[in-house]
């Protein structure tokens, strides 16, 4: 019975020092996603004539909050360099019929184009044309949810071709460029730390407790 009582900590241990199985798969430049609270970041770099403009950086993250013909995202994008983030886009897989957002890249549209770059979706702060318009009175970070429609309910989604777009700065003689995204698993919050130190805790006092065990033997007479 002890020796039940004792395993069944230890698996209860390593069920908590195990964070939850992902159901987003990331595979080089694109993110599949199956369900709600899916997340990943995106992280991007800048771009100039090919070549990687130092001092522009930014983050998306986005997290699926709803499924169905309808696969609702709410996206947080975080400016880490220099200039103003106006813009971004992806592709999707299989092909979105339409797009809708709201919040501070709220302004959507089918099609990303700027210096050579294109992805199937556009999501824009301000007014213009998506992504190069009007890039005043941005928040950082940038957030809102965007929706992501299609003919019929998809059971999951396949993201890529990761794009931004980053006016307003000067460095050397480049004042705008576009950034590709690089999918990165997001950082496991506070508390996710906490159940598994807490996990691991549980273990290795059930190991303490399995290794002081005394064991009597009696002969006999």
């Amino acid at each position: 019975m002890k020796q039940a009582v004792l395993m069944s900590g230890v698996a209860i241990g390593f069920a908590l020092s195990s964070p939850a199985q992902a159901a987003v798969t990331i595979d080089g430049g694109q993110v599949t996603v199956t369900g709600v609270d899916d997340t990943f970041n995106v992280s991007f770099n800048g771009l100039s004539d090919g070549q990687v403009v130092r001092g522009l950086s930014s983050l998306l993250t986005l997290t699926v909050i709803s499924v169905g013909s309808n696969w609702v995202f709410k996206y947080s994008l975080d400016n880490t360099g220099a200039g103003t983030v106006t813009g971004f886009g992806f592709n999707v897989s299989p092909d979105v019929v339409g797009v809708m957002a709201d919040g501070t890249y709220g302004n959507e549209s089918l099609g990303f184009k700027a210096a050579g770059f294109r992805a199937e979706t556009c999501f824009q702060a301000g007014s213009g044309s998506c992504p190069n318009g009007n890039h005043k009175n941005i928040s950082d970070p940038g957030t809102g949810t965007l929706t992501l429609q299609f003919g019929s309910a998809k059971n999951e989604i396949t993201l890529s071709n990761f794009v931004n777009r980053t006016q307003s700065f000067q460095i050397g003689n480049v004042s705008s460029a576009v950034g590709q995204g690089t999918p990165v698993s997001p950082v496991p919050e506070p508390a996710t730390w906490a159940m598994m130190l807490l996990g691991f805790g549980l273990v290795g006092a059930a190991m303490r407790r399995r290794g002081n065990t005394t064991h009597r033997v009696r002969f006999a007479v």
